[in-house]
């Protein structure tokens, strides 16, 4: 029987088992005090104000609002993402518009994204996608976003750990976002740096920008769940905005408060395995076949996924054929002009986005998770080298 590596799998143990039934027991289930003590986590960790979520999808679309965004105005973002950042997009009544990739990295070409502003394209927000965990080039975005004068919102999904010259993913890069409106959205999906089954969260130096979110995040009314029937003096609350559903409970604060606890140590076991991969990969000869994205100077990864270009032309073969070896596998991303969807409403032509068009059909992300063994990365190895052979 063939060993069975799966994609992914979160890093869970007693600690967060008992974490949640303590707030099963407690009788307080929705946003409460866990919500508020995750929210602080994170405040002392980025030194800045931080917003839980429902999802990522939630602190995007709430970041475009809070940030200005009207319908019809231009957004631009990377076509080599999850269909979330367009979705959020959209949401916001924006007009996504895309703007291709590095080779290397995958991450929005700062270039490519120059010559559309230069050809008079004046967008109210970018979002730059922090692929695979790598940031972009954060200060080349900050002195386009101040010249010509756009919001930044990082999707972050990936990049929760991850560092730019030294500053936290989500920081604000000391002085680069400074003097800039700009906000930062995390994941905590399964398979991201840390979970809580399903959240995200929206983290801003700008404190009543965050508070809008807030407010935003609750229906844009006046009272959180526990200021409404905890046990706090009564007053009357009131709708003082538009809002949405999308507060986050204490069931899963209490989960992203124990991986909290171990961001530091789950990111280096990720890096470990990164570094593995790519210390087998070119031991086997693998590296002409299998091509591992670049790490840039100054940039420090969260490790989310270990992606490769498979240069032969036979990406979704050798796909199949690891699939059937029982290692699991996943294609980050089939460029979003591809789907359907997004092509028929907007017409984007792969030909405009030709980086994008052509790591489409080559991307291929291996099993990472904290808890691969190395026995298994090698394992994962020896069957590219079967497929090679």
């Amino acid at each position: 029987m063939e060993r069975h590596i799966p994609f992914f799998r979160p890093s869970i143990n007693e600690e967060e088992i008992e974490a949640v039934t303590s707030v099963l027991r407690s009788g307080w289930l929705t946003s409460g005090p866990k919500v508020k003590t995750f929210e602080d986590l994170f405040t002392q960790y980025l030194g800045v104000q931080a917003v839980a979520l429902s999802s990522c999808t939630a602190a995007l679309h709430l970041s475009l609002l809070v940030l200005g965004v009207k319908p019809g105005d231009t957004v631009i973002t990377s076509p080599i993402t999850f269909p979330a950042t367009v979705n959020a997009i959209e949401m916001a009544g924006g007009v996504p518009l895309l703007c291709d990739v590095e080779e290397g990295t995958l991450n929005i070409d700062m270039e490519k994204l120059e010559d559309l502003l230069k050809k008079g394209t004046r967008p109210k927000a970018v979002i730059p996608v922090h692929f695979a965990g790598q940031p972009c080039d954060m200060e080349a975005l900050a002195y386009l976003a101040k010249r010509y004068q756009f919001a930044i919102v990082e999707d972050a999904a990936h990049a929760l750990g991850a560092t730019y010259k030294e500053h936290r993913t989500g920081s604000g890069y000391g002085p680069i976002l400074s003097s800039l409106p700009w906000t930062t959205c995390f994941s905590f999906y399964p398979n991201k740096p840390t979970t809580t089954g399903e959240g995200g969260m929206l983290v801003a130096a700008d404190k009543m920008l965050a508070e809008r979110a807030r407010l935003m995040s609750n229906h844009g009314i006046t009272a959180q769940a526990w200021e409404r029937y905890g046990d706090v003096p009564f007053y009357h609350w009131e709708t003082v905005c538009q809002g949405f559903k999308y507060n986050m409970s204490d069931i899963s604060a209490a989960l992203g408060i124990s991986q909290m606890g171990k961001l530091e140590a789950l990111h280096k076991r990720r890096a470990n395995i990164d570094r593995l991969y790519r210390r087998l990969l070119k031991e086997k000869g693998l590296n002409r076949l299998v091509a591992p994205l670049e790490q840039k100077p100054h940039r420090m990864s969260a490790f989310h996924l270990f992606v490769v270009k498979v240069m032969d032309g036979k990406r979704d073969l050798w796909a199949k054929r690891l699939k059937d070896r029982g290692i699991g596998i996943g294609i980050h991303y089939r460029a979003l002009f591809y789907h359907s969807y997004f092509h028929q409403r907007y017409g984007w032509d792969p030909q405009s986005y030709p980086t994008a068009a052509r790591v489409s059909h080559q991307v291929l992300s291996l099993p990472l998770y904290p808890d691969m063994k190395e026995k298994e990365v090698e394992y994962a190895v020896g069957e590219l080298c079967q497929l090679e052979g």
